[in-house]
C-alpha cells in the first residue's frame, strides 16, 4: 500500500515539475488595481464595529418577556 501512495505521489511530483518546466515565462497578466480604502482611526473603527453590531442585533427578534 505505501509503494502504491508513494508512486502515485512520485507520478504527480513529475507532472508538477513537468508543468513548471513548461511555464517558465508564462506571459505577464496585469493585476487589477485594488481600490483605495480610507485610512481610519481607532475611534473610527470602534464606532463601525458598534454600529455594525448594533444594526444585527436590532434584527434578532427579541423575546416577549423581556
Amino acid at each position: 500500500m505505501k509503494s502504491i501512495f508513494a508512486t502515485c505521489f512520485l507520478i504527480l511530483i513529475m507532472q508538477f515539475i513537468d508543468g513548471a518546466a513548461e511555464n517558465e515565462n508564462p506571459p505577464e497578466i496585469e493585476k487589477p488595481q485594488q481600490p483605495q480604502l480610507p485610512k481610519l482611526s481607532v475611534d473610527q473603527l470602534h464606532k463601525a464595529a458598534n454600529s455594525i453590531v448594533d444594526t444585527v442585533f436590532n434584527f434578532i427578534p427579541r423575546e416577549a418577556n423581556d
